[in-house]
């Protein structure tokens, strides 16, 4: 794919993910799982694959887990940057790829599984509760509590960079906090039922320019 074509793309992405909260809630999902690679190449695999949670070039499958790409297997496009010049990469799911060997080749995936002990270490807790509370949390108060930080964190530069006037400042942040929490639900596997009226007093309001700022910071 030539770069002016995936940019072109890119574009589509983003004006479809404007179109409706469920679309949103679903990129959210999709960067959830898939924290690691930067908001472009997110919107892409939301494109090409919503339910993928563990992506990789093709000589990375081959070398790192002795796994290589499925016969007729669509690549997911992203951009890489070198410097000097950058070019448009493929990236497949585990889905999409099968063990070389006839020998179990199995990839585990990261999942919490046990409870707030895991997460409070996932998500770098430790010393941030007092004793005993963080256990006495349900996980969508540790959902609230991590979400909030993270916006008391941020939200400033995205304030000022966006102009957002001061009237709005309560209910930007509070569509921040739940984008938020849409992504770290998806990513700790917790059921989460997002709050498409926080998303939906913004949403409107953004354009594919203002999106791109939020998503990558």
């Amino acid at each position: 794919m030539r770069i002016n074509d995936f940019e072109h793309l890119i574009q589509e992405i983003k004006a479809k993910v404007l179109s409706n909260s469920d679309e949103y809630i679903s990129l959210m999902r999709t960067i959830g799982n898939n924290y690691k690679y930067d908001f472009t190449s997110q919107l892409s695999i939301y494109n090409k694959n919503i339910s993928a949670r563990a992506c990789g070039e093709f000589d990375f499958w081959r070398k790192t887990f002795n796994r290589t790409v499925k016969r007729g297997e669509k690549g997911i496009p992203i951009y890489k940057d070198y410097g000097q010049y950058g070019k448009v990469s493929y990236i497949f799911d585990l889905s999409q790829t099968v063990s070389m060997t006839r020998a179990a080749n199995q990839v585990e995936l990261w999942e919490l599984t046990n409870g707030e002990d895991s997460l409070r270490a996932v998500l770098g807790l430790d010393g941030a509760f007092n004793e005993g509370e963080l256990e006495s949390m349900a996980l969508d108060e540790v959902l609230e509590n991590i979400a909030q930080t993270e916006v008391i964190n941020r939200s400033n530069y995205l304030l000022n960079e966006l102009k957002i006037a001061p009237t709005y400042r309560k209910i930007f942040n509070d569509f921040l906090k739940e984008s938020l929490k849409i992504g770290y639900a998806a990513r700790l596997d917790i059921n989460y039922e997002a709050d498409r009226n926080k998303i939906n007093e913004i949403l409107g309001s953004l354009d594919e320019i203002s999106l791109t700022i939020v998503g990558d910071e």
